[in-house]
């Protein structure tokens, strides 16, 4: 499994200079509206698209539904690039971008593993060279040689499989560039580097599943099935995933069956179980519907990371509460930003009651400090307690507590 366990972010948007996160099993993203939480999702999204990059058509910021924009909207303003990168089994990748006709492109990057030195890449003379150095060599490449026209997409569909530049072979490079006894020196260090390093390079990018933010009006009656992908008819391929959507309502009590099936006008009908009673799930709280639609997706790939932005809307206290127990208890990986004070407490009562490792959990506070914006790591004890709480984390909410009780 691919999995990501450290982002790095540099001059992006409200984020300045470099800050360093750890990727735990679980981790809540807390702050005040507008302080880069939703920003911090798309890059993780991003990231994971390039660390093992394999797509002909370049656009990691604008994945659905993270619509990140052009480069003057990503970088930080008044900087001239941005960087991100983090953690991928082992191997430390950063990607350093500028602007191509107002694109983000890849002009400089770095790599490296444990046992292997640190490759560095740099675009030379308006992207016609590649320069590629590491402490025994410095090579340059022309670009027109190269298949890819990014870094990371040469990294993920050339180099993982030992596509060398001029096939590693010394007597090609020396018949198409004639070059002189020091290059050929670095030629044959930079083979013997590349070589290590593409047997270390991801064999798969990291598996992400977002949860759209924006739910879905209910309809009495859907043209295609709502929990199956590209319209899939075989009512008995939903059958695993009706069960477990319904073992899970029934946790949050909220629903205790999940049924859909064909109606006269050839459509799909969602019906869910309230209260011992079968209804549509028109005719139900709209608290359900949202629920259903955050629930298809907890389970469906267990080596994904699921990406939220704010379940809690539309749910009960109780519920919100259930629900980060319901998500302690599972096996999955999740990135969840929320305001909600039910779900942190709750996975606090988790870690307390063993349900979850403090060590699997991370609570980080988006902090503004001026145009900026800090992200703070917060960890937890075996009983559940806050540690290295910054000292304003909760500011409003003593205040607010002080006033309503008249102090």
């Amino acid at each position: 499994m691919t999995s990501v366990t450290e982002l790095r972010l540099r001059d992006i948007r409200c984020f300045a200079g470099e800050q360093t996160v750890a990727i735990p099993r679980i981790m809540l993203l807390v702050g005040e509206n507008s302080t880069g939480k939703t920003t911090f999702l798309g890059c993780y999204s991003a990231f994971a698209q390039l660390v093992c990059n394999q797509e002909h058509y370049y656009d990691p910021f604008n994945v659905d539904p993270f619509d990140m924009g052009t480069f003057l909207s990503i970088v930080r303003q008044g900087a001239d690039s941005f960087a991100l990168g983090g953690c991928v089994n082992g191997v430390e990748m950063t990607l350093e971008f500028g602007s191509a006709d107002g694109t983000p492109c890849e002009q400089r990057a770095q790599v490296k593993s444990q046992g292997t030195p640190e490759l560095q890449f740099e675009r030379l003379r308006a992207s016609e060279v590649w320069k590629l150095t590491s402490p025994e060599y410095a090579f340059s490449l022309d670009a027109n040689s190269v298949s890819y026209s990014q870094f990371s997409q040469w990294l993920g569909m050339a180099l993982r499989y030992q596509q060398l530049p001029y096939g590693g072979d010394i007597g090609a490079f020396k018949k198409q560039t004639n070059p002189s006894d020091s290059e050929i020196t670095d030629f044959a260090r930079l083979v013997n580097h590349l070589t290590k390093l593409s047997s270390v390079l991801p064999a798969s990018k990291p598996k992400v599943r977002a949860v759209p933010p924006q739910i879905l009006s209910p309809r009495r009656s859907y043209a295609s099935h709502p929990f199956l992908p590209n319209g899939i008819n075989a009512l008995h391929e939903s059958e695993a995933i009706l069960e477990r959507i319904a073992r899970a309502g029934d946790q949050l009590k909220l629903f205790s069956e999940v049924d859909i099936h064909h109606n006269k006008d050839g459509g799909y009908e969602l019906e869910v179980a309230v209260s011992g009673h079968r209804r549509n799930i028109v005719d139900v709280g709209f608290g359900v519907h949202c629920a259903l639609e955050m629930l298809k997706w907890i389970g469906i790939d267990s080596e994904a990371t699921i990406l939220m932005q704010q379940p809690e809307t539309h749910l009960h206290p109780m519920a919100q509460a259930l629900f980060a127990q319901l998500l302690a208890k599972s096996a999955g990986r999740f990135i969840i930003e929320t305001h909600a004070d039910h779900i942190i407490n709750r996975f606090c009562i988790c870690v307390r009651k063993g349900e979850v490792l403090p060590t699997d959990l991370g609570i980080y506070w988006f902090e503004q400090k001026g145009s900026d914006v800090v992200i703070h790591e917060i960890s937890l004890d075996e009983e559940g307690n806050l540690i290295d709480v910054p000292a304003n984390y909760r500011e409003f909410f003593e205040r607010e507590t002080e006033e309503f009780l008249g102090f």
